[in-house]
């Protein structure tokens, strides 16, 4: 594909969501590339679009590490997951790149699911809605 080609598709690909679905995608994908810059200079730098992996698994399984960085250190939860997760996944698909292997795999499932609250949290939770009422 042609550079000329190249900027077709990444102009007119973005056009699939509306503006400000678009924009409220920016927030979860600024979440990417923070975690990225995390690792960059390291040996598992993998790349911001994970150019620097060549196996599908490896990157659902560099995904799934990322699902965790937003559990462990961001403190998101499933719901706050899978919508950084949509977000990340556009931004890649807006460059061309293969999506369905790597998001919908297994592993990057039950990644997502490992997102859940906590049960401690559950209760927690039921306990302050009753304080409430």
């Amino acid at each position: 594909m042609s550079v000329a080609e190249e900027g077709h598709l990444t102009s007119f690909l973005p056009k699939s969501v509306t503006i400000g679905t678009a924009t409220g995608y920016v927030s979860g994908m600024a979440l990417w590339v923070e975690y990225i810059d995390g690792l960059r200079g390291k040996a598992e730098f993998p790349g911001k679009f994970m150019e620097n992996i060549q196996d599908d698994e490896e990157k659902a399984k560099r995904l799934v590490l990322f699902y965790k960085h937003l559990y462990s250190v961001e403190g998101l939860r499933a719901e706050q997951v899978v919508r950084a997760s949509t977000c990340v996944r556009y931004f890649f698909g807006v460059k061309g790149l293969p999506t369905e292997r790597i998001f919908n795999s297994d592993i990057a499932a039950r990644g997502r699911a490992a997102a859940q609250r906590s049960v401690s949290e559950k209760r927690a939770g039921a306990q302050r809605m009753r304080k409430q009422e």
